[in-house]
């Protein structure tokens, strides 16, 4: 499992990873979750299965898939969601024959409570396939979704997971990245904006770089901001907006005054903003 903010990389990891393993011959399955809730159970499954299908695939691997996809259709027909969970590890299993298969798990953060379950069990040791699972999931989406703090903490404990969390770009590395991008050198105060204002995200560098300046924020990147803003509770939008009109780090007793709100609101507001 792949931890980290939006933008730090995660799905550019995930998808340089499962070509290059693509390449050697092993079998991939790659999809991503959407925010829809359970209204689509298995979605990144079943978009990873009629991905290789469209594709091709050898003979049996092409009747695994078809398989897979009856087994999933099976399911708008009544079938129970134990019996269907245990026919998609079979299949998964079946599929994986003597070789590694891989399942590229994008935006687990949005997984349904079908996909998670799948995910459990396929890494509950239940079967002899030698597979692998290569999952992302947004950090700031970790501590508001019960069901996701669920999962990790079952991840964590079993022996078959690792989770890995990618930290931002140092200077020098955003720095490199942003010449590589714009493909000429950076001007030394151009190299300090950007690092100032991106501070290590390679999605906001990117962004920077092609609005065509650093000075003013490029419209992609205002409305992700503002959409992450959005999503916080109405105190911790109050403490976003009282400190983005300070230019340099506000004292917490500062801050209450200008919040106008007893000490122990700001507290909970700042962490939840933080």
């Amino acid at each position: 499992m792949v931890t980290g903010d939006e933008g730090i990389g995660k799905s550019r990891l995930l998808s340089v990873f499962a070509e290059r393993v693509k390449a050697d011959g092993v079998m991939v399955l790659s999809g991503a979750c959407i925010d829809v809730g359970d209204l689509w159970p298995y979605r990144p499954l079943r978009e990873a299965l009629e991905r290789v299908a469209r594709e091709g695939a050898g003979t049996a691997d092409q009747a695994a898939v078809v398989q897979l996809l009856e087994i999933l259709d099976a399911d708008v027909q009544g079938n129970s969601s134990e019996r269907l969970l245990a026919r998609l590890h079979r299949g998964l299993s079946q599929l994986a024959a003597g070789r590694l298969l891989l399942v590229v798990l994008d935006d687990m953060q949005w997984a349904d409570s079908s996909t998670r379950r799948l995910m459990l069990t396929l890494l509950s040791g239940l079967t002899t396939a030698r597979l692998l699972i290569l999952a992302a999931v947004r950090t700031e989406d970790q501590s508001s979704d019960p069901a996701l703090r669920r999962l990790l903490r079952e991840l964590q404990r079993s022996r078959s997971a690792e989770v890995l969390e990618l930290a931002p770009l140092d200077r020098n590395d955003t720095l490199e990245l942003a010449e590589r991008l714009n493909e000429q050198p950076l001007s030394a105060q151009t190299a300090e904006l950007i690092w100032q204002r991106s501070s290590g995200n390679p999605l906001f560098v990117e962004e920077l770089l092609r609005g065509g300046g650093v000075a003013e924020l490029p419209q992609s990147l205002r409305e992700l901001v503002s959409s992450r803003v959005d999503a916080l509770p109405a105190p911790a939008q109050e403490v976003v907006r009282a400190l983005c009109v300070a230019v340099r780090p506000v004292p917490h007793d500062l801050l209450v005054r200008v919040m106008r709100r007893p000490e122990s609101d700001v507290l909970p507001a700042a962490r939840a903003a933080v």
